[in-house]
């Protein structure tokens, strides 16, 4: 059975990236990123160095990569239907260009990722999204671990975007609110770091020059261990 570590968005940090699979590996840890591994909002960025990186890893089978909103417009964007295309975005696609990554190779590899990830460990069940996993998503029985990849429009867009209050008034901090579910919903995304009886968000900011346009303690990616129930910082 294997052991997991929970790492937060890298945002094309690749140095940040090298420390937490250092950890893991250490630690013999199995890592679940859990989305946003492009486009960087600080001075540095290297996608390149992380593509190839997550890409080797993960084909080998040596850790599992969750489809989020950053990803999913690169996805868009390489397809040739871009929507919203902020500086960072642009930078990756610098980034990949100058590195001379193919832009069909990535596209392809981006969309075999799953949106979500279950897995067993500890007496208890986690259910991984880059942003939400909804409580009504039916999955199918498993032993030790599922990549989950919904049919619905609806499941795929709150994987990667999570819930929006209505009227256009913002995101949903759905972990702020009581639930009796009996596994552990966990997400990065949201600048915050949270954990509590059965819901975590592990989003440090890494990426930034701060944390978050609200926060400003320093930018961190976060892992969380697992097996210890331990926060990890880098």
């Amino acid at each position: 059975m294997k052991n997991y570590a929970l790492v937060g968005d890298i945002h094309s940090q690749f140095h940040k990236l090298e420390s937490a699979l250092a950890y893991c590996g250490a630690n013999n840890l199995h890592p679940v990123f859990l989305g946003d591994i492009f486009d960087s909002r600080c001075k540095t960025s290297d996608s390149v160095s992380v593509y190839f990186t997550l890409r080797r890893l993960q084909e080998a089978g040596e850790c599992t990569i969750l489809r989020s909103n950053h990803q999913d417009k690169l996805e868009r964007y390489l397809r040739g239907t871009p929507g919203h295309t902020p500086p960072e975005l642009l930078r990756t696609v610098d980034d990949m260009e100058e590195g001379g990554v193919h832009c069909y190779n990535l596209l392809r590899w981006l969309e075999s990722l799953p949106h979500g990830f279950c897995f067993k460990q500890g007496g208890k069940e986690w259910r991984c999204a880059h942003a939400f996993f909804p409580s009504w998503l039916k999955i199918e029985d498993y032993e030790e671990s599922l990549e989950v990849r919904p049919t619905s429009k609806q499941a795929r867009f709150l994987c990667m975007y999570g819930p929006s209050h209505k009227e256009g008034r913002g995101r949903v901090f759905w972990w702020e609110s009581e639930s009796n579910r009996k596994w552990t919903r966990v997400a990065g995304h949201y600048h915050i770091i949270h954990q509590s009886e059965n819901s975590m968000v592990l989003d440090g900011g890494c990426g930034g020059e701060t944390r978050s346009w609200f926060c400003d303690k320093p930018a961190v990616l976060v892992i969380y261990n697992v097996g210890e129930q331990k926060m990890e910082f880098v």
